[in-house]
């Protein structure tokens, strides 16, 4: 079998021309819906999140819109990526693992693009700060997240095809209960509780802070992320063993 980094190239080169795109222009392709929204969403909620305090609005939405879509590109994909790679998973080419992670790692390398950019937007308008470090660390368990929540709902749609119907309203839940573009603080009380408890706030709160538009990064919500993150991958990697037995027969 060809070394780990072979195969994730290789199948990233299929999955570019079972698309029709060149891969990086197939990765990079995610970037423009995530930025039409936000040109869209930074003159509309502008006033509001000035009015809040936020100085740089269009960075603050940027750093919302972003990491959502990025999470919405690998949960969306991964419902059907274990069928679409059905004749790979038969033949043995590529472990289950890895080729549900297909999903994660391209949603994970369009959002170090969008990250790379807004950094440089931050130190060409003088804002940035040792902070844009931080990021590194936030890509890194993001991606880990979405790998996690990826191999579940993989699983989970090859096994049950009507499973897939919920991810878009699952998707939609966390877009509500993110603070992607409102600041988070002005929720009603019972809301409150399920902004905090969605892992993209801690997230979201992170890039935020450092981009320096806003956020902090608590100690409450750098542990809450890290339990999601861990019970996330734990799930996930259970059901990918519990779908294995029945993988010939599936797909």
């Amino acid at each position: 079998m060809r070394p780990g980094r072979e195969i994730v190239r290789q199948l990233l080169r299929v999955d570019a021309r079972r698309r029709g795109t060149r891969t990086w222009s197939h990765l990079a392709r995610p970037l423009a819906q995530p930025a039409l929204m936000w040109a869209v969403g930074a003159p509309l909620f502008g006033p509001g999140l000035a009015a809040a305090g936020v100085s740089q609005v269009g960075m603050f939405v940027a750093a919302g819109l972003f990491p959502w879509f990025a999470l919405s590109q690998a949960l969306g994909r991964s419902s059907g990526i274990l069928t679409e790679y059905a004749t790979f998973a038969r033949r043995g080419a590529a472990p289950l693992p890895l080729l549900a992670a297909i999903p994660a790692l391209e949603a994970t390398l369009t959002l170090a693009a969008a990250l790379v950019a807004l950094a440089a937007l931050s130190m060409a308008s003088g804002t940035a700060s040792p902070r844009l470090l931080v990021l590194v660390p936030l890509l890194a368990v993001q991606g880990l997240l979405a790998l996690g929540l990826g191999w579940a709902v993989s699983a989970l749609g090859a096994l049950h095809r009507a499973a897939t119907d919920f991810v878009p309203l699952a998707l939609y839940l966390l877009l509500l209960t993110a603070p992607v573009l409102h600041t988070g603080s002005g929720v009603p009380s019972p809301w409150r509780d399920l902004v905090a408890l969605n892992p993209l706030t801690p997230l979201i709160h992170g890039y935020r802070f450092a981009l320096g538009c806003g956020g902090e990064l608590s100690g409450a919500g750098v542990l809450g992320l890290a339990t999601a993150t861990t019970a996330a991958l734990t799930v996930g990697a259970a059901c990918l063993r519990r779908f294995k037995p029945w993988a010939s027969e599936l797909l």
